[in-house]
Formats: C-alpha cells, sequence, structure tokens
C-alpha cells in the first residue's frame, strides 16, 4: 500500500501522492523506468540508420541483460500470480513495459525496410518473434526456477543465435543474374 511506499522511500505518504496519484501510476512508472534503465526505447528510432545485425545484437544483449536481472524474474513471477486476483495488474504492467518497447521496436523494424535493408512482411509479428525467441526456454527456467542466469558470454552466444535465425528469416534476398 501507499503507507508501505512512502516508509520503505523515507518520504511522506503526501510526497508520494504528489508524484503519483495513485497506486496504478506508481507501478507503471516504476516498470517504465526500469525498462529505460536497460533498453531505452526512445533510442530505438536511432539505430534506423545501422546496420540490422549490429543493432539487433546490440538490443538483445540490452533485453537479455534485464530479463536475467533477479529484481526482472522476480517482477515477471510475482505479476501473473497477482494477475489472478486484480486483472488490471497484468494490463497495467504490458502497457508499462513490453507494449512500449514493441512499439519503438516495429517502428525500428518498419524503417529498415522503407530502406530496403530487411524484408519484414509483418513488422509487428516479427517484433514479437523476436522478443519472444530471445526470451524462450532460458527466461522460463528462471522463472521457474530450475537456472541460474548464465554468464555474459552464454547469454551473448544466445543473443547471436536468436540474431543469426532473425537474420535468415528477413535478410533482404538479392537475385543474381
Amino acid at each position: 500500500n501507499m503507507d508501505e511506499i512512502a516508509r520503505a522511500a523515507e518520504v511522506s505518504k503526501l510526497t508520494v501522492y504528489n508524484h503519483f496519484s495513485d497506486k496504478e501510476t506508481l507501478f507503471k512508472a516504476v516498470i517504465a523506468a526500469k525498462c529505460a534503465e536497460f533498453a531505452p526505447s526512445d533510442s530505438l528510432p536511432g539505430l534506423e540508420n545501422d546496420e540490422p545485425r549490429a543493432a539487433l545484437t546490440r538490443i538483445g544483449n540490452d533485453f537479455m541483460r534485464l530479463m536475467v536481472r533477479p529484481e526482472v524474474v522476480a517482477m515477471h513471477r510475482v505479476i501473473p500470480a497477482e494477475a489472478a486476483s486484480n486483472p488490471k495488474i497484468a494490463l497495467l504492467f504490458f502497457e508499462a513495459g513490453p507494449q512500449p518497447m514493441l512499439k519503438t521496436f516495429t517502428a525500428l523494424l518498419e524503417a529498415w525496410l522503407t530502406r530496403g535493408k530487411l524484408d519484414i512482411p509483418e513488422p509487428r509479428r516479427a517484433a514479437d518473434h523476436f522478443y519472444s525467441m530471445l526470451k524462450g526456454m532460458l527466461q522460463f527456467k528462471l522463472m521457474m526456477n530450475i537456472d541460474k542466469p548464465p554468464p555474459e558470454a552464454e547469454l551473448k552466444r544466445h543473443v547471436a543465435d536468436c540474431v543469426d535465425m532473425f537474420m535468415r528469416a528477413y535478410a533482404v534476398r538479392r537475385n543474381k543474374a
């Protein structure tokens, strides 16, 4: 509750309410800040002039570093449990983190499509596929407490494999005459 939040932040409840009108607004701000800390979605459009493989690798590495953080894994465990009794919490989470990330990544893919750097029939679906492929069993095992976060080298290898698959699916095919 807001009293506990104020106590943890060592401020008054009034101060919390001056910054955040309610718990939902606070929750969205926390999720958005955590996402921006590791993979600021507003920087993705700046990558439209970069080569897709290098940019996708950077995006993938940033994303996976975020997904294996203990607090992020914990949040991915708590959200579904809380959503059973409060379905709005899952929607708030989606609106604060995954939705803006997917939107800006889709815009980046659309820019690469327009510039002829990739051949993506459905950029929104491709964005979903990319992030789903990255998370895959790796994050599932973390959420289920089956495994521990892999070393950085293994994360990078995982991302490189995902980027390779993505590029094989969406690279521009040049016909040799």
